[in-house]
């Protein structure tokens, strides 16, 4: 009497979540505008949510435990140092406007609503965005922006289903103090209030020169970061965490020690002071 193989549903569940965790895919870096770009990861394969019913409902759930959503507002494999973009260019604002007053940019900026994103993508349960700042505004401005940005962007999505919100601000070296974007963020409170909020952090962007040496305006330390960048003219830019929100304390924890942070900033302020007679 031969032996009746075992259908794929016998098995165990917790076995047939591990096939399903192999079966998901992720999009690298697709763009939905000239700026916006997108990366899934762990998402199901269309073609595979049409093998029955059941099929389908587990493999959703599997997928929904991992799936990410991360949205740029830069190209991610740009190898430009001048991210996020030239003086003559707008991230948020559409691609017909062309003066570069900062005034005017800034208020047709509020005025622009972000893209429309897929339907395909709008039901995935954890979001990250991947957030350049304009170095062409004060920190009070740009993170208007931002925010007003990212909420038009939540807002397309199914927000009972959202799971988990990441954000990440990188601040260029020509940009304003990490310092000043901080108490905006704590003036502003619309980001620390998310009740989804996984995690909230500022960057600072320096390069790295073919020596390794970081530089981060902070004179000839080398400091080190946490996410390597493309790069040109032999240099890599380097992302360094200079601050991370902690729910609990209600406050923003930092990488670098605070009073050595205020001390550089102060000597820059200072060593400014110096050079325009203040």
């Amino acid at each position: 009497m031969s032996a009746t193989p075992a259908t794929f549903f016998s098995l165990a569940r917790e076995l047939r979540d591990l096939i399903y965790y192999q079966l998901l895919h992720s999009v690298e870096n697709r763009p939905i505008t000239h700026n916006i770009h997108v990366t899934a990861t762990n998402i199901p394969l269309a073609h595979l949510l049409l093998i029955n019913k059941q099929f389908s409902r587990e493999y959703q759930s599997a997928s929904s435990e991992l799936s990410t959503l991360t949205i740029h507002n830069h190209d991610p494999s740009s190898s430009s140092e001048g991210l996020p973009h030239y003086e003559e260019q707008d991230l948020y604002i559409s691609p017909g406007t062309t003066s570069t007053s900062s005034s005017l940019s800034y208020t047709l900026t509020l005025a622009t609503p972000p893209p429309k994103l897929p339907s395909s993508i709008t039901s995935i349960p954890h979001l990250t965005f991947d957030l350049i700042a304009s170095r062409f505004r004060a920190a009070g401005d740009e993170l208007a922006v931002l925010e007003l940005w990212t909420d038009g962007l939540l807002r397309q999505f199914e927000l009972k289903r959202i799971k988990s919100v990441s954000i990440d601000v990188v601040v260029s070296l020509r940009a304003f103090s990490v310092v000043d974007f901080e108490s905006a963020l704590l003036w502003s409170g619309n980001w620390t209030s998310l009740t989804r909020l996984k995690r909230l952090g500022v960057w600072k962007e320096g390069n790295r020169g073919r020596g390794g040496r970081g530089d981060f305006g902070f004179g000839n330390r080398n400091v080190h970061g946490e996410q390597l960048g493309a790069g040109v003219g032999g240099k890599k830019r380097i992302r360094t965490l200079m601050l991370e929100w902690e729910r609990e304390r209600c406050r923003f924890g930092t990488r670098v020690e605070r009073a050595e942070l205020l001390d550089r900033m102060g000597n820059f302020w200072l060593n400014t002071a110096e050079h325009t007679g203040w």
